[in-house]
């Protein structure tokens, strides 16, 4: 009897490790340079506090960490 619970211990052991998948691995993703004296890229920090649209004719530039406040809406 004892053998038998050790034989399914095992099984159920070998089967939890051996069925696992393996996380790929995240490529290293370098931004393009951008130009910041362009007319057309827009360098934005801090909070986005008002209702604020950005449009497909412009290059937005986060710097840092960039939060839309509570009451406020980005439309992109």
């Amino acid at each position: 009897m004892k053998k038998l619970i050790l034989l399914g211990f095992g099984a159920v052991a070998l089967w939890m490790t051996s069925c696992k998948d393996k996380d790929p691995v995240d490529p290293i993703v370098t931004p393009p340079v951008v130009d910041s004296t362009d007319s057309s890229v827009v360098t934005v920090t801090g909070d986005i506090s008002a209702n604020t649209e950005w449009t497909a004719d412009k290059k937005y530039v986060l710097k840092g960490f960039v939060f839309v406040t509570n009451g406020a809406t980005l439309k992109i």
